[in-house]
Parts: structure tokens; C-alpha cells; sequence
């Protein structure tokens, strides 16, 4: 149970990343100036942290816009605030911790992360959180209640 646990936090932060290389490049691309940078990030020849250093971005907007998504997307704040903390390689084990049952490292309590999803509850959790974020409400087949 628990290597499929980790499976579905490694496929989470697999979309976090995504999903922050998205950010990136949508406000790259508004700019005529910047759009070769987003080649470079779609093409995955550049992460979108080394590309927003590279560039002398902020990374703390795009981290806060991220959560904000995250939390538009899921619904819960605590949820956001350590998913996206995944973007972040110093946070990122500690996160992946959190997700399988372990409680929140000091770290992760100080941004706000503060219960434990407890071992019992992390698969589902992440099963969930993974469905949230590939079929987010906006995207999902609406039901054949909703459909009335």
C-alpha cells in the first residue's frame, strides 16, 4: 500500500510541476520579448524555476499565483499551500511526507499545514487530490444529475 501511495504523491507533484511550468509560460508568452523563453520551457530543455532565475523572475509570484490556483482548483487552502510547496526542492520531501500519513514537519506547520492526513486516509487523499487536479470541477463530464 504505501509504494502505491507513493506512486499517486510522485504523480502529484508531477502535475503541481506541470501546472507551475504553465503558469510560467502563459506570462512568458504574453510578451514578444519572452516567448523564445517559453519554447525553452515547453520544450523541457528548462525547468520553469531555472528559467524564472535565468530570467531574474519572481519565483515567490509565481509560487503564491500557483497556490491560488491550486486552491481555486481543490478547494482547501491547506491542501494548496503544501502542494505547492512541491515546486520547491527544499519543501518537497517534507510535503511528500505530509501526503503519506506522516505528521507536518515544523516547516510545513509554520506555512500553514498543520493536521495530519494520517496513514489510514493518505491513499484516498491522494488518489483524490490527483483527480482534482486532472479534472478540475470547470473540466469534469458534468453527472447525469447535472446534466438535467
Amino acid at each position: 500500500m504505501t509504494d502505491d501511495v507513493e506512486t499517486f504523491v510522485e504523480q502529484l507533484q508531477s502535475q503541481v510541476l506541470r501546472r507551475f511550468s504553465e503558469l510560467v509560460a502563459a506570462e512568458l508568452n504574453a510578451s514578444r520579448y519572452t516567448r523564445h523563453a517559453a519554447r525553452a520551457l515547453d520544450e523541457r530543455r528548462l525547468s520553469a524555476r531555472q528559467l524564472i532565475h535565468r530570467l531574474g523572475l519572481s519565483e515567490r509570484r509565481f509560487l503564491a499565483e500557483l497556490r491560488r490556483d491550486l486552491h481555486a482548483t481543490i478547494g482547501d487552502a491547506q491542501y494548496a499551500t503544501a502542494l505547492s510547496l512541491l515546486a520547491r526542492d527544499q519543501f518537497a520531501p517534507l510535503v511528500r511526507d505530509w501526503l503519506t500519513g506522516e505528521p507536518p514537519a515544523p516547516a510545513l506547520a509554520e506555512r500553514g499545514v498543520t493536521w495530519t492526513i494520517g496513514r489510514q486516509a493518505a491513499p484516498l487523499t491522494a488518489v483524490s487530490l490527483l483527480t482534482l487536479l486532472h479534472y478540475p470541477p470547470a473540466r469534469r463530464p458534468a453527472t447525469r444529475s447535472e446534466a438535467v
